[in-house]
């Protein structure tokens, strides 16, 4: 068998918060890889045993590892954003991320190192999930496996280009930094050879969470302006929506309060519109399933407060332009 060139560095890095129920299977992912990183970096923000659990794991192995507290900023960006500050410290070639609560096949690391030996024109190698059979090219954000941070490879020469991620996004850092490296034209792969599994089953009320901490379009309308309204007009009209559903909500209370004669005419607007809202956003994805019908009715009921908490965020600086 012909021995991959070791000669890139290879850093693995990690963002963890409260994973003990899961931390022992990624992290025995890593250490069961076929070709070792040089280096594994693991930020953590936990107040459970998790980081006692990885240390316990990885001193099995004999890969020069850390793991350190997340200090610097807060959130999701700022979690990988102290990750990239701290891999300078080994200049590495090539820096994969695997998502807390997922696990990778013993030859992940392998097949991303001979793919980008034959293939040195790509920036990024993103994995999909392990259910998912692809192998091709991926070209815009717009594309759900152009950035996937539960499993990436990325150029770091790519990474300096763009300065990592933005701390001030404590979600939707991942769109942001797909935004960068479209803008900054890079090559993205994407391949089931180096997937990633999840290993819990998905709460039902994530997407509340998901969506209630939504970034929504404010903070990119700020930072890449009338670009970033081309690009994805989809987002903005979704949050123009949920702001309409509130002014209608708040008619609707004038209305009973002050003019009741009016409230069947205000009460069917507020229906269809509503209705109309949801049966939208589904016909978007195309996917007429239960959970989209909830996913669109959370947009419709958090997409609003998110946006009025992100316009505070931009009015106090926040997020970096």
């Amino acid at each position: 068998m012909i021995q991959p060139d070791m000669s890139k560095t290879i850093v693995l890095g990690m963002c963890t918060k409260d994973e003990e129920d899961s931390i022992r299977k990624s992290m025995e992912s890593i250490r069961s890889q076929t070709r070792d990183p040089d280096y594994v970096f693991i930020c953590d923000a936990s107040n459970d045993t998790t980081p006692d659990i990885i240390r316990d794991e990885l001193e099995k192995s004999d890969i020069p590892f850390e793991v350190f507290r997340q200090e610097q900023y807060s959130g999701h960006g700022g979690a990988r954003q102290e990750l990239y500050e701290r891999i300078q410290d080994v200049n590495p070639d090539i820096f994969c991320m695997l998502d807390a609560a997922n696990a990778a096949n013993s030859d992940w690391i392998n097949n991303i190192e001979n793919f980008w030996e034959d293939n040195p024109e790509y920036d990024a190698l993103t994995g999909p999930s392990c259910d998912q059979d692809v192998n091709r090219e991926c070209s815009t954000p717009h594309d759900p496996l152009y950035y996937r941070h539960a499993a990436i490879a990325l150029d770091v020469s790519l990474l300096d280009t763009i300065g990592g991620w933005d701390p001030g996004f404590d979600r939707g850092e991942d769109w942001d930094f797909a935004l960068q490296m479209y803008r900054a034209g890079a090559d993205v792969f994407t391949s089931s050879r180096w997937c990633s599994k999840y290993l819990n089953s998905e709460p039902s009320n994530i997407y509340r969470k998901r969506i209630a901490g939504n970034p929504t379009s404010v903070p990119y309308l700020y930072k890449y302006g009338t670009w970033y309204a081309k690009f994805h007009p989809v987002q903005i009209i979704k949050d123009i929506g949920s702001v309409f559903f509130y002014i209608i909500t708040t008619i609707l209370a004038l209305v009973l309060a002050f003019a009741p004669q009016y409230t069947t005419s205000v009460v069917s607007i507020f229906t269809i519109y509503s209705v109309g809202f949801i049966l939208g956003s589904v016909f978007y994805e195309d996917k007429f399933q239960l959970h989209n019908f909830k996913r669109a009715l959370f947009l419709l009921l958090y997409t609003a407060p998110a946006a009025a908490r992100s316009t505070k965020k931009v009015i106090q600086g926040k997020y970096q332009r």
